[in-house]
């Protein structure tokens, strides 16, 4: 079995917040972590969770958390938020404690420590799941390939 590793997983912007900033609502298929060919136990609605409760913990540290066809997220910090609106039809964003290279290097999720800050990432497109770690290649469709991205974003601080 032959496994694609020239694939770009994501393609978006990495912000670095203030810890404080862990309270997310959002309009978007939840209020399970979802991606274009993940999300069949999601539904599209408002929903209000916590960068902690984002997480989702699996035997091996590795992307996750993320929430397909996003229109808008908001992080606060109990003062001030911060809203995220893509001027494209929708996003994916996720928001972590963890930086993805740590979740890169740590063998298991008992050697993830915060790093005191929230990691948010606003992304144009995330590649599907697929199971090419044990299958098939993912198809075509589901692979960021385009040849040109135009993306852009609000960022409102309230």
């Amino acid at each position: 079995m032959k496994c694609e590793f020239n694939l770009l997983p994501r393609f978006g912007f990495e912000f670095v917040l203030e810890d404080k900033f862990s309270d997310i609502e959002y309009y978007g298929y939840g209020p399970y972590e979802s991606y274009e060919d993940k999300r069949l136990a999601s539904r599209l609605d408002v929903f209000k969770t916590t960068v902690e409760d984002n997480f989702e913990a699996y035997e091996r540290p590795q992307e996750n958390g993320a929430h397909y066809g996003t229109k808008y997220v908001t992080l606060s910090n109990g003062r001030n938020v911060v809203k995220v609106v893509s001027s494209n039809d929708k996003f994916s964003f996720n928001a972590s404690k963890y930086s993805l290279k740590q979740m890169r290097e740590a063998g298991h999720n008992d050697m993830l420590e915060s790093e005191n800050v929230t990691y948010f990432y606003a992304d144009y497109r995330n590649s599907a799941i697929g199971s090419n770690s044990c299958g098939p290649q993912l198809n075509d469709a589901l692979k960021i390939n385009e040849k040109h991205i135009e993306y852009s974003f609000i960022i409102e601080i309230m």
